[in-house]
């Protein structure tokens, strides 16, 4: 390998930190050309890009020709496209690069669907009929696919893709400026608080911690909730809290980077309610400050549980198993301080580079054109 381009789909913490450490890892020349450069919303809270900043970065402001005399000119070098389901660019660059057999790769999120009834029907019927279809030359020609969507793998076969080129990922970023992990004690234990954030969007609604929450509550087991953002359902969601009289849960509504920082920091356990997400980044950045995690098993972000014992899981949609999961918490402190430890441990263990180097290990081991 004469050396690399990732053309990566935008400025994103999430994904940014991890492609340089990958680059360093296949030590070649490396340049990352970038095609979206605002953060939305994360901007809004506190993030900037100015947290990643390394000559290699490059951005494509020079329209589509710019980006074709890049590929053309670095035709003997490898190519990884960090989107290729719906990206016009992208989608033309490896029509190029098949044409001209540059060797390339893909690294990209399963396809997901996260919308309601009905446009979620509709949205099925693209993913499984007509996507596998306009996909069919990219996935065909492609060296490998890195799964961002973690083992969630179902979708990407269906796409077409073969077994042996599903690389298991995920995404790992740094932790968040400012940030301290600080282990969970016994007095976390004492003053028991759920954590839930995140925009309340139907795909990641926050209604089945509400659901368990109304359970333990008939339980005789309550404790503080803490739910922050906004969102379409948050009317619906205060609602139900205070139809049930859940005086437990505080709403506290969109909160600064420091305030975030802070709830990070000092929750018992977080939540990570959504039911149909490809990950799910604030389950990373909350583990990076010392917190379990109990996680739908909808969310790809799952696999940080699976993989390093952080905590526990529940299926897709089962909020009384979520409420079984708080309520061993709650009620077992030994079993509490436990998954505390390992989260502790945990968050040491999820950083971009560690990760980096265990898929450049896969890749240069599985494909010989990749060394």
């Amino acid at each position: 390998m004469n050396g690399l381009i990732i053309w990566a789909y935008s400025y994103c913490r999430s994904t940014i930190s991890f492609y340089l450490e990958l680059g360093n890892f296949f030590s070649v020349p490396l340049k990352i050309y970038v095609w979206r450069t605002d953060y939305s919303l994360r901007e809004n809270v506190g993030f900037s890009r100015r947290e990643i900043e390394d000559n290699n970065i490059y951005i494509l402001e020079e329209g589509n020709n710019f980006a074709i005399n890049i590929l053309k000119k670095h035709r003997t070098w490898n190519h990884i496209f960090t989107a290729y389901q719906n990206v016009p660019l992208f989608q033309k660059l490896m029509q190029i690069a098949i044409s001209e057999n540059i060797v390339y790769a893909i690294a990209s999120e399963a396809p997901c669907n996260m919308y309601r009834f009905p446009l979620r029907f509709i949205k099925s019927l693209y993913i499984s009929y007509i996507l596998p279809y306009k996909l069919k030359a990219y996935i065909k020609n492609a060296e490998f696919i890195i799964n961002f969507s973690g083992h969630y793998e179902r979708e990407m076969l269906n796409l077409g893709w073969s077994q042996n080129k599903i690389i298991s990922c995920g995404y790992y970023s740094p932790p968040i400026v400012g940030s301290q992990c600080i282990k969970r004690n016994i007095q976390n234990w004492e003053n028991f608080t759920i954590l839930l954030s995140g925009i309340h969007q139907w795909h990641r609604s926050p209604i089945l911690l509400l659901k368990a929450l109304n359970i333990l509550k008939q339980r005789g087991r309550v404790c503080k909730c803490v739910i922050t953002q906004e969102g379409p359902l948050l009317e619906e969601l205060k609602k139900y809290a205070l139809q049930h009289r859940l005086d437990n849960i505080s709403f506290m509504g969109f909160v600064s980077l420091d305030k975030l920082i802070e709830l990070y920091q000092t929750c018992s356990v977080y939540v990570g309610a959504g039911t149909n997400e490809p990950w799910g980044m604030r389950l990373n950045d909350v583990l990076q400050c010392g917190s379990p995690l109990v996680v739908n098993k909808g969310m790809g972000g799952s696999k940080l549980v699976d993989d390093y014992a952080c905590g526990f899981t529940f299926e897709r949609g089962n909020y009384r198993m979520l409420a079984d999961c708080l309520d061993l918490l709650i009620s077992n402190k030994s079993i509490y301080l436990e998954v505390a430890e390992k989260a502790y441990i945990s968050a040491q263990q999820i950083s971009p580079r560690k990760k980096a180097k265990e898929i450049a290990d896969i890749i240069m081991n599985l494909f010989d054109k990749w060394h």
